[in-house]
This record gives C-alpha cells, structure tokens and sequence, in this order.
C-alpha cells in the first residue's frame, strides 16, 4: 500500500457542518464531461481531442420506480462502462450519469452503455453513432433496459456432433460456442436487431438477419445449417490446405494464460471479414483464406481490442500468430488513514469523503477511516467537523496501486463554526 503523510492547509469555504455536508460545494464541479472528475479508467488524463477526431458525450440512465411503485425513466447511472465496440475507447459514467469519448475517428461506431447488478442481471443499450471529423455528437440521455438472451441452434449438414461451431454478431463482442447439439446462448444482448452468424473451419458461413433483441425477452432464432467447403488436412506437425487457399492459427493469451472466448476476426483481402472465437484453451483457427495481405482483430471483454497489421496469407501455407491481450478491467480503490488535530490528537466522529463525491464514511473513536470503491482518477480528499472546520488536499488513484494511506492533520487557519 502507497502511504501519503500530508499535513494540510485548510481553506476557506462555507459549508453546513450538518451530515448534509456530502453535498456542499467545495469549488471543484463535478458535472465535467470525464469520468471520475475528468480521469480515464487508466487512471490518466483525458486529453483534448484532436481536430481531426470528434467527441462523443451523453448520459445515461436507468428504470427505476417512484415511492408509490409507478415507472419512472430518468434515474441516472453512476459507475457505468460505456465503450465504443472494436475500439479501445472506454470510460465510465460519473455521479450523475455523464460521460465524455474523446480523440473518436470519424465514422459510424456503434456505442455499448452496461452495468451489473448485484443479482446477476445486466442493463444495457447499444446505440449507432456516426461522427465527423472534429465534431461533437451529444446522445443526450441513453435508457439502459434489461439485456435479451438469444437463443438457438446451428447443425452441420455433414456429421452428428455440431459442437464447436462459432456463433456471434459480427463486429461486436457478443459470441458463443454451440455443444454438441449445436445449441448455443448470446447472452447480455442489448435491445436492438442483429445478423448472427455462424462459422466454422471447413465450412461456408450462414448468416440469418434482422433478428430483434427485446428487452428482458429469450428470442429463439432461426435455426442454421453450415455446409462443407474442402477440408483443412492436419498433418504430423502443421495445417496444410490443398484448394489454393490459406491457414492462420494461434493462441490469445493474457500474458499468463489462454483466454476463451475472445473473438478473432481477419480484415481486409477478398474475404468477408471472416470470424472465430477462441476455444477453452484460447486457441483460434480461420481456414479456407485466400491469399493475400491482412490485419487481424482481436476483442474479448475485459481487453483492450489488439490489432496484428501485414499478416501474409500464402495459397496452401498456414501460418501461426499469437497474441496476447491486456486487461482494461478497472481495480476499484480505497483510500485508509487517521484525522487527527493540530496537537496529533484523533478527530472522531469527523466526516471524509472525496469529490467527485463517489463515497464518504465517518472516523471512528481513534480517527481512522476507510474510503472504498474509488475509481482511479485525482480527487480531493475532504475531512470535515463542525468543531475544526473544513480541510481538503489532493489524491489519486493509480490503476497499478490502487490503494493508499493518507493521515489528515486540521490545519492552523482552520474555519471555526463559531466565525461563520
């Protein structure tokens, strides 16, 4: 744990010493367009986009109900990942809902909004975007609505075991392995209507459309049959192909491990952006690829989105390429320590919180305290007492050392109660 022992200077604000105070002002908004308080879940500062890139911003919200069980659609949701899909561009709403995309390309991007509930349950939403160079697109306010399970089955025409057969939305993060009976279940799907598709080495792909994912709702899709293209031969020690085409092979890991489930889709040459998805072991097969130069997308959730550019294709050849991803998961912090007066005395009963308030907690009997549950990102730290008045100094965050101590000492010029 990093410690930090800071004697501070406390400054002059007005502020109600009542519980009230968690929402006084001390100066620094909390309405900026970043998240937390202008900080990137990497825990560094957003820069200001470049003139060739445009911004996306928005605010989400929730359902929820009013005190008399009537539906209301305009609670906002702090703590919310929002992620533009095949990109690495990622942040995470505010405590009031807000969030800003910054250094976006121009184009069309589709926009995925989620949080989890303590029940196992996902609200979501998924909104197309399109973005000009060095624009601004402001969504407004997104409704995040229950996610849709899809559900369905896809055989192969030729055998009896149709496990194995990659199935998923192309261009997005939302993919599945068929079992044995060719089963398979797309799950945390936001509202909206999709093509899935669905693959596998040796195989032509079979795309069924418009499928609409409602909220809340099992949809049960159309089932799919793949039809044998010429086979992928294996050898004593490598994928060899005989039909004038190409093989690309390899293992997503995290560094460590094979990761399942990520999504491996080639870009570019003559092909239709054929996908796969890794198995348990993080492995990945694309056959039947024609010759020719391309880039490899990878993307799981939980990753950054890792792009391999100049991968060669050669007719009959295979070639291996692994890849390893890194981890985009936000580590929530905390922040420990003691508030003690001018004489090193313990405050109890004193009130710490930071701002962007994201969290508050009262000292005990020997002034200690505990903040938790701190995105990465700067604050202000703020102890507070009717008696001693109102301190504050800086603190960050950091992805890699996300917890750290701070002891608190009430300042000479403090504010007494007895002056306002």
């Amino acid at each position: 744990m990093q410690k930090q022992t800071l004697k501070l200077v406390s400054f002059g604000i007005s502020c109600l010493m009542s519980f009230s105070l968690f929402s006084c002002s001390t100066g620094t908004s909390t309405s900026g367009t970043q998240t937390p308080a202008g900080i990137s879940p990497s825990g560094g500062t957003v820069t200001p986009t470049t003139k060739s890139k445009g911004i996306i911003k928005g605010i989400l919200s929730a359902e929820g109900f009013n005190v008399k069980g009537l539906k209301i659609l305009a609670n906002p949701l702090p703590g919310a990942s929002v992620f533009l899909e095949k990109t690495n561009l990622r942040t995470i709403t505010n405590d009031k809902g807000e969030f800003t995309l910054t250094d976006v390309p121009a184009g069309k991007h589709n926009l995925i909004g989620e949080k989890g509930g303590g029940n196992g349950e996902k609200v979501s939403v998924r909104s197309e975007v399109n973005v000009k160079e060095a624009e601004t697109v402001d969504l407004q306010s997104l409704l995040l609505k229950k996610t849709a399970t899809l559900v369905g089955t896809v055989k192969l025409k030729d055998k009896d075991n149709h496990s194995g057969i990659n199935v998923y939305i192309a261009g997005s993060q939302f993919a599945a392995l068929t079992d044995e009976n060719g089963d398979y279940t797309l799950i945390n799907v936001p509202e909206g209507t999709y093509d899935i598709s669905s693959s596998k080495s040796g195989y032509k792909t079979t795309t069924v459309s418009n499928i609409k994912a409602s909220s809340g709702e099992y949809p049960l899709v159309q089932e799919m049959a793949l039809e044998a293209e010429p086979q992928d031969v294996i050898g004593t020690d490598k994928l060899v192909t005989a039909d004038g085409t190409g093989i690309i092979t390899g293992v997503i890991t995290d560094g460590a491990k094979g990761v399942a489930g990520a999504i491996v889709s080639l870009q570019g040459g003559t092909t239709s952006n054929p996908t796969t998805m890794t198995d348990k072991d993080g492995k990945y097969l694309l056959g039947n690829i024609p010759p020719g130069d391309y880039s490899i997308q990878v993307y799981r959730t939980g990753f950054d989105m890792s792009v391999m550019e100049n991968i060669t294709i050669e007719a009959e050849k295979s070639i291996t390429q692994d890849i390893k991803l890194n981890s985009n998961v936000v580590t929530l912090g905390q922040i420990t320590g003691t508030v003690v007066d001018i004489t090193g005395k313990p405050v109890r009963i004193a009130a710490v919180y930071t701002t962007p308030n994201t969290t508050q907690t009262i000292t005990d009997n020997d002034g200690k305290f505990t903040l938790t549950q701190i995105y990465p990102g700067d604050y202000l730290l703020i102890a507070a007492k009717g008696s001693l008045g109102l301190t504050r100094l800086p603190v960050s965050i950091d992805r890699n050392n996300p917890n750290i101590e701070v002891n608190v000492t009430f300042g000479q010029d403090v504010i007494s109660k007895s002056k306002k």
